[in-house]
């Protein structure tokens, strides 16, 4: 499973990547704070999904 998101938009989804085919499970939009692209990796540490943009970071837990 891989988290990515999107440059100008700031969508993320969780994909399922295998060879076969590009298989997206869910998806979600960030806020619109800031200006600019959203340029960091996607971060994940114990249960939490951290994204950011410009000045702001955003935490999302992801525990089942």
């Amino acid at each position: 499973m891989l988290y990515c998101m999107s440059e100008k938009a700031g969508n993320v989804s969780l994909v399922k990547a295998t060879p076969e085919a590009y298989e997206e499970v869910s998806r979600f939009e960030l806020p619109q704070d800031g200006e600019g692209n959203f340029w960091a990796h996607p971060v994940v540490c114990g249960q939490k999904l951290f994204l950011r943009r410009a000045m702001y970071v955003y935490c999302y837990d992801i525990a089942e």
